[in-house]
């Protein structure tokens, strides 16, 4: 199937009031054009107002250049949708998927939208998306699939593509199999100035999105006493790449590319990436004492079931063998809203850290203004406001949300996670939006 994902500009919305204004509707900022190295512009004789910005045209893994029918068929619906937001006023998503099949219904279907959204007077969807039934795939079978969006900061959060460039702590990754002070002295020549010409170099005159730096401590085989610390740096294109699992991804693809060791060798030396430790909590958030009401929120319940648990545990946590789960799975309650919480570590953590009260076996059910609270240690103090701002932003967090400094969101199974590491573990909580299961 042949893949387009773009977003559409149209110059009469254009914010040139300020500098680098961007109008709500219509128009692409500057952060948004970091999200791919393989950006098309697309314009056509049958608007002069609109212009198509590709992000992804491809079949597959392969990227293909629109052939004119595409960007003229899909230019041609863009300016329609504006044309008939700006007669209509106020539109509303179910007339407009209406509206839709019946003008283009000869050459595209499966219509759906996002949100309308207003910037006070004009009214627009976030995006729309269909099947281009008129023009042949250009590449293989399936046909064409084709999503556009119309806003710049629902693109922002829902452009779910993205490429990661991955830039080593020094260029000869065969360096890490000498002595280690041999890996040291290689280390400590990598000057600042070596390194920002290295970063340069790997943009390759592509603006990055997001500059990431991993840090991940070398073992030395022969004295596991002697670790030394390597920090990897990432380009990210695409905010969805900005993620624990698709950077830890993108590092070990690029280190197994780019040496004649294997795997396992690596995972020796490199344990906290090739392994890394984290733990996955589920706030068993459909669970109340007292419902919602009209006039008030309702309150979590803090007793749990540990079978119906166990179970939900499992639906939430692929990838982790069942019996591992059930012989390592935790419930607790927690003070935010009265929640119950259940927890499993991964079983490639270290030091077989499987149970959170391992890391943590001072922890406290207590508010941070408890007299007690300072009776846990700093560690774990630090820990316990940390659980406590991740359930808070759990609790309402979407795909789309702008999260707080430190914390990062991810989706594993078809499950929304919101992440933060922690003293070098990373801590997997579940958004409360993926709830109930399907």
């Amino acid at each position: 199937m042949f893949e387009l994902k773009g977003f559409i500009n149209n110059a009469t919305f254009t914010n040139n009031s300020v500098a680098g204004g961007v109008a709500q509707i219509g128009e692409l900022s500057q952060l948004s054009l970091t999200y791919s190295q393989d950006i098309g512009w697309y314009k056509s004789s049958l608007t002069e107002d609109c212009t198509l910005v590709s992000f992804k045209s491809a079949s597959g893994d392969t990227f293909t250049q629109l052939t004119s029918n595409i960007s003229d068929h899909v230019l041609t619906i863009a300016q329609g949708i504006f044309t008939y937001a700006n007669t209509n006023g106020q539109i509303f998503s179910d007339t407009l998927l209406q509206w839709l099949l019946t003008t283009y219904g000869s050459v595209a279907n499966t219509f759906t939208c996002g949100n309308i959204i207003t910037d006070g007077t004009n009214y627009m969807p976030e995006w729309v998306a269909w099947s281009n039934t008129s023009i042949p795939a250009i590449q293989g079978s399936g046909g064409n699939a084709i999503k556009i969006w119309f806003v710049d900061a629902s693109f922002q959060t829902e452009y779910d593509e993205y490429t990661i460039v991955v830039i080593p702590p020094i260029a000869n990754l065969a360096t890490f199999f000498q002595p280690a002070s041999i890996l040291q002295t290689a280390l400590n020549a990598v000057l600042p100035a070596d390194l920002f010409a290295t970063i340069q170099a790997a943009k390759n005159g592509y603006p990055e999105t997001i500059l990431r730096c991993d840090t991940f401590n070398y073992i030395d085989p022969n004295n596991a006493n002697t670790s030394i610390p390597t920090n990897w740096y990432t380009l990210i294109y695409g905010n969805a790449g900005n993620n624990v699992d698709a950077v830890g991804q993108a590092i070990i693809n690029y280190i197994l590319a780019n040496s004649n060791q294997n795997q396992a060798a690596w995972t020796t030396i490199i344990p906290s990436l090739f392994l890394r430790t984290e733990f996955v909590i589920l706030p068993l958030w459909t669970q109340y004492a007292i419902p919602n009401s009209n006039l008030q929120n309702g309150i979590y319940s803090p007793i749990a079931n540990s079978a119906a648990t166990l179970e939900l545990l499992e639906q939430v946590d692929s990838g982790y063998a069942t019996q591992h789960i059930s012989a390592n799975m935790t419930i607790m309650s927690h003070p935010y809203k009265s929640l119950a919480i259940a927890s499993i570590g991964s079983p490639a953590n270290k030091n077989s850290w499987f149970q959170l009260q391992q890391v943590f076996p001072d922890f406290l059910n207590i508010l941070s203004t408890d007299n007690d609270f300072e009776r846990m240690t700093q560690s774990t103090q630090g820990f316990a406001n940390m659980l406590a701002q991740m359930l808070i932003t759990a609790e309402s967090m979407t795909a789309g949300s702008i999260l707080p400094s430190g914390m990062t969101k991810m989706t594993r199974a078809s499950i929304l996670y919101l992440v933060q590491n922690y003293e070098g573990i990373y801590y997997l909580v579940a958004a409360k939006t993926n709830f109930p299961l399907s």
